[in-house]
């Protein structure tokens, strides 16, 4: 599986990320990710999305992000 939702579920966009996932079947991994944590602000998450922002979609090398 190489899909990859990076999200906190208090966020609305990331709710209707989540949804529209689960309605569609899709296989994915879930990565909790919350608001000023250490993840949030690390390299590697600044590698997704260098605003910081969530939902960011990850499949293999193609990253969509909100922002």
């Amino acid at each position: 599986m190489a899909l990859k939702l990076y999200a906190n579920l208090i966020s609305q966009p990331c709710r209707s990320v989540a949804w529209v996932l689960k309605v569609k079947g899709t296989d994915y991994e879930f990565v909790q990710t919350n608001p000023g944590s250490d993840f949030i602000k690390s390299d590697e998450f600044k590698a997704l999305n260098p605003q910081c922002f969530v939902p960011v979609l990850k499949d293999d090398d193609f990253v969509l992000t909100e922002g």
